[in-house]
């Protein structure tokens, strides 16, 4: 623990890999550059992997370093990372179940996972020879109305809840942040495979001939048959991606908008996060009081189609520079108008000179290794392998 002055403010941020990105570092130059009325400290204590579980973990040691605010952006990992309930590391399905393990084991969550993503980290050469590391964290795939999916909800409200809970009793703040993820030009990793029941060799006829319909422009008639195909297999991931761009093509935003997120809701390996995560975030910052930022609303509204995508993600879910950018100028925002700090020297966010200043816009390349390393492993060569950024 350092020491820290009544004219210190010392802000923790805390989640899984997006979080692990640059948008504290550049949090921490905006509320500089703003000249705040303290000494800002910004400490990222974002983990790749990481969810709620070891969050809580986190959370529960904090209130020795004397914080002055938890800024939270974490959802993604909750089904497929340690302890998420489809893991290869799980101890059960039910949160209370699995803290009675860890109680009567005397393990420390973030221990745990953070020997899950030492594995995840070891030399590439030897998943050459094993495979994808991502097949060391995903235990099952995980059909649309699966009643895993709903205890994962569960899991995250109670963690959710008790994170805040012990914020509130050290009265530390907190900002909790909706989560964003590629709808637009990602594809579903996977999607259900059809019902016995359904005459597949008719089905797989109308996503043929959707798809022919569509690229010769004859849009109409591409809606028409997909809905046909959704008709007859409401449940296919994929065939809603399809049709989402062909509402886009047709110039409906809004129907695309739906169409792309149920797409993302259906997809069986849910490595991006379903809607009801953030319906979550939202009804408990509502229930417990906190402060919301609404990432997915301000992600959605710099788009020119309204549907989040690239430029602002790289691939599934990872922001680009531009994309931390954004959540970094939307804290400071709500870091200023909610009191936490107050700012002598307001900036314009938006100045293209600041942006400049500070390298925003500019594609990170060893970002695009890493792009096109992951494409050629599973579960991202699936669906994706010819996606392309920018």
């Amino acid at each position: 623990k350092q020491q820290k002055s009544a004219k210190d403010f010392r802000i923790f941020c805390l989640g899984g890999s997006t979080t692990r990105g640059p948008f504290p570092a550049l949090l921490h130059e905006l509320l500089k550059r703003s000249n705040a009325d303290k000494t800002v400290e910004v400490v990222n204590l974002g983990i790749d992997t990481f969810n709620s579980y070891q969050v809580l973990d986190i959370v529960k040691e904090l209130p020795q370093c004397d914080p002055d605010l938890l800024i939270i952006y974490m959802g993604h990992n909750e089904i497929y990372g340690p302890l998420g309930v489809a893991s290869n590391v799980a101890l059960g399905t039910s949160r209370k179940v699995i803290n009675l393990i860890l109680r009567l084991r005397e393990i420390k969550v973030f221990q745990l996972a953070n020997n899950f993503y030492s594995k995840l980290r070891a030399p590439s050469n030897r998943f050459e020879k094993e495979g994808s590391p991502y097949k060391m964290m995903v235990n099952s795939s995980l059909a649309p109305h699966h009643p895993l999916r709903e205890q994962t909800i569960e899991n995250f409200r109670g963690n959710l809840h008790e994170i805040i809970a012990i914020a509130k009793r050290h009265q530390i703040p907190v900002i909790l942040g909706t989560i964003v993820s590629n709808l637009r030009d990602w594809r579903p990793f996977d999607s259900e495979p059809p019902p016995s029941s359904l005459d597949v060799t008719q089905w797989q006829q109308l996503l043929e001939n959707g798809k022919a319909a569509f690229a010769q422009n004859h849009l109409e008639e591409a809606e028409r048959i997909y809905q046909t195909a959704i008709e007859l297999f409401p449940d296919h991931a994929q065939t809603h991606f399809d049709l989402g761009h062909v509402y886009l093509a047709q110039g409906y935003q809004d129907r695309a908008k739906r169409s792309f997120t149920r797409a993302r809701d259906l997809d069986i390996l849910p490595i991006r996060a379903p809607s009801e995560v953030n319906e979550t975030i939202k009804s408990v910052a509502k229930e417990t009081d906190i402060v919301l930022a609404d990432f997915e609303t301000v992600f959605q509204d710099c788009d020119p189609k309204s549907v989040i995508g690239k430029p602002m993600i790289v691939e599934h879910l990872h922001p680009s520079n531009e994309g931390y950018y954004l959540i970094a100028s939307h804290l400071a925002n709500v870091i200023f108008k909610e009191g936490f700090l107050t700012a002598s020297k307001r900036l314009n966010f938006e100045d293209p000179s600041l942006k400049r200043e500070l390298n925003i816009g500019e594609l990170n390349k060893e970002d695009l290794v890493r792009l096109r390393l992951m494409l050629k492993i599973w579960p991202f060569n699936i669906n994706n392998e010819g996606y392309q950024y920018p």
